[in-house]
């Protein structure tokens, strides 16, 4: 239950909502029960059929439980932390921030591996960039 810095999770004091994909076999639901489990009031959704790019497979879904989240907390725009840059990360922080809240995304790692994080310009990639505005165009598609 720590953090990149070494503090443990246990110490922060703020709303945390932890999504994961019950079929996840990069990070396994199992690390992120752990997370919400380490943080006092988190709050955990696992779409247990839905495997590392549940944000996709259940984008309407999960989006509405990010602003149910966001929308109970306090009125107006939120100062907003997102742990994880794969894919849903930024997807995320792209919807959040054109919704007009000030978002800050981070990364553990200094530069991509080749695991199958980071947003490539396939499926996946264009359709993070669809979801922040741009258009297929943009970003190098047909």
């Amino acid at each position: 239950g720590q953090e990149p810095t070494g503090r443990p999770l246990s110490r922060l004091r703020l709303p945390v909502l932890v999504g994961a994909g019950g079929a996840d076999q990069l990070l396994p639901a199992a690390n992120d029960r752990h997370i919400a489990a380490s943080i006092r009031g988190a709050k955990l959704v696992v779409y247990d059929d839905a495997a590392h790019g549940f944000l996709f497979q259940h984008q309407a879904s999960f989006l509405s439980r990010i602003q149910r989240f966001l929308g109970s907390r306090v009125p107006g725009p939120l100062r907003v932390a997102i742990v994880g840059a794969g894919t849903a990360g930024p997807a995320a922080a792209l919807l959040l921030a054109r919704d007009g809240h000030a978002v800050e995304l981070f990364e553990a790692f200094a530069e991509p591996l080749p695991l199958g994080a980071g947003i490539l310009l396939q499926p996946t990639g264009l359709a993070v960039l669809a979801l922040g505005g741009a258009s297929a165009s943009v970003a190098g598609g047909p």
